[in-house]
Formats: C-alpha cells, structure tokens, sequence
C-alpha cells in the first residue's frame, strides 16, 4: 500500500490554495503530521486500521475536522482523499455534491463516541459508493451509471414542472453557494452530465 506523507499534503494546499486565492498558511503544521501517523497507528502489535477505506476515512475526517490550515481544509481534504487513492490504484469518481458532503462533515458536531462512530460509518459509506479500483473497468461504469442516472431524473423533474431553472438550483445547492456565494466553481449541469457520459464512453 502507497502512503500519502504530510509534504504531498502541504503541497496539495499549496495547490488548492493558488487555484482559489486562499490564505495559504497553517494553524498547526504538527496536525497534519499527526493525520498521517494516525493512518498507520499500530495497536497489540497490529495495524489498528487495515483497509486502505478505513485510512482514507481517516485522512479526510482528520484534515476536515482538524482543522490544520487556516483556509482550504475542506478542499484540500477532498483533493488529498482523491490522490490517496489514486496512488493505490483506486479511483474515485467525483461528483458534484461531494463538495456539500465536506461541508456536513466540517458543520458536524460529533463528539460523543457513538456520534463519531456513526459520522466516520457515513464517510466511509460515502467513499465506497464513488471509488473502485482502477482495472475494474464495469464497476466504474457502475459507479457512474448511477451518477448520470441522478442527473437524468433531475433533468425529467424539471422538464415534468416547466421549471428549467431547477438545474441551477440543485448545482448552485450542490456546490454550495448559499454558504459560499463567492466560491467560483462555475459549474454547469448539463456540462457535468455530458462529462460523466463521455467518461463511460471511453471506459466501455
């Protein structure tokens, strides 16, 4: 198994924070350090967390939660959940509500164990639903048939109430600008379903 190390994730923020002019500074650098220790905690001589999903569990909830940046730690979360994977070989097929998931993990206020519990069996839920490795060419049409079907219905939802603006409304809801007005993303529906349509074409 790859490891993700704290210097690819100064330098993701550093990524993160150029293409969305942030503040690029850190709250507490040892954080970060401690996110990817916590990654290979060894416990009774065994590795406390075995699955690759279980460490990128952890890698996006503690970047997240942590806070160690003083802005971007959302992005920088999902963009590092992304390359970890990536260097295992795994794929995750992004999707634009991902980005309203980081920010109900980052709103979340779980601090009792069994609140963490069900917090971290969400991520890890959310994980398994867009990733699957790289070789395992129908799982990933899968995975993003399911996408593009959202999408459609959507689309068939707005069509059936005459209500075209609907489309904006759920991307605008999606990526968050009722929270982040000045975000940027610029994001279009139909472009984002044309996008998921042409990666299956080219996976089949």
């Amino acid at each position: 198994m790859e490891k993700i190390t704290s210097k690819i994730i100064f330098d993701l923020h550093d990524d993160v924070a150029k293409k969305f002019k942030l503040i690029n500074s850190y709250i507490n650098k040892n954080v970060v350090q401690s996110i990817v220790e916590k990654m290979d905690l060894i416990f009774d001589n065994r590795s406390f967390y075995n699955d690759i999903y279980e460490k990128a569990v952890v890698l996006f909830e503690g970047i997240i939660r942590l806070h160690p940046f003083i802005d971007g730690n959302k992005r920088t979360a999902l963009l590092t959940l992304m390359i970890f994977l990536k260097i295992n070989k795994i794929n995750f097929n992004a999707f634009p509500s991902d980005v309203r998931f980081t920010i109900i993990t980052a709103q979340s206020l779980a601090n009792k164990e069994d609140e963490i519990n069900t917090l971290i069996k969400n991520i890890a839920r959310w994980i398994h639903s867009h990733s699957e490795y790289y070789n395992n060419r129908l799982s990933n049409i899968k995975i993003l048939r399911m996408q593009e079907q959202i999408m459609l219905n959507i689309i068939k939802i707005s069509h059936n109430r005459r209500c075209p603006q609907l489309l904006d409304r759920v991307m605008e809801l999606w990526m968050v600008e009722d929270i982040y007005p000045d975000s940027n993303f610029n994001f279009n529906f139909n472009d984002y379903l044309s996008d998921i349509q042409q990666k299956i074409k080219e996976l089949k």
